[in-house]
């Protein structure tokens, strides 16, 4: 999942720039139960279902990476480095959900 390994880039960047302390598991794992908790009934979803899941995926992870980056830029931590790899993340979200909406 590209958004997994997206996530666990930011995570170990952050942890990089900051310091460990600058993770809060707690949250990280809220956040993921969160976005799992939207999950579908696999017996009974049609493809357009699985694909219409996977945008609503998509559009939460590009919120929070606007989210993310607006906080950064806002306490003046946001380095070029990480601003250059948030929004290259962006941009792969972004043709995911072309992709995605191809499809159906």
């Amino acid at each position: 999942n590209e958004i997994a390994k997206n996530s666990d880039e930011i995570a170990e960047k952050i942890v990089g720039l900051f310091g460990k302390d600058a993770i809060n598991i707690s949250e990280q794992l809220s956040a993921f139960k969160a976005i799992n908790d939207k999950s579908i009934d696999l017996d009974e979803s049609t493809f357009r279902d699985y694909v219409e899941k996977a945008l609503v995926v998509e559009s939460d992870f590009q919120k929070y990476l606007t989210n993310l980056k607006n906080e950064l830029e806002n306490d003046k931590k946001l380095t070029l480095g990480f601003d250059d790899m948030l929004m290259g993340h962006v941009s792969d979200s972004e043709n995911r959900c072309y992709l995605l909406k191809q499809s159906i």
